[in-house]
């Protein structure tokens, strides 16, 4: 069985989400619908230690606290995440 292999593939690929979010806050307020969209969906369904270390990163904390106060409006819209950023 390669079980570690699976859970380093599922590690990897988290992390590749956190990244992947970072770098959209990176350039929060600038965005696309659809890029809400994924950053909505990842701090809905990721696990409260990588939303932890999300907003550890000292180079999108003022980005993530904006996007605390004003980018939830799509939430708040009734938006819903897009399956490709599941």
């Amino acid at each position: 069985m390669n079980r570690p292999e699976h859970r380093r593939e599922e590690v990897r690929a988290i992390r590749a989400s956190r990244t992947r979010t970072a770098e959209l806050l990176g350039s929060y307020p600038q965005l696309s619908d659809a890029d809400r969209r994924e950053i909505l969906s990842f701090l809905q369904t990721a696990r409260h230690l990588d939303i932890g270390l999300l907003s550890a990163n000292d180079n999108i904390r003022p980005q993530l606290r904006s996007w605390t106060i004003t980018g939830r409006s799509l939430e708040s819209r009734g938006a819903k995440p897009s399956a490709q950023s599941r």
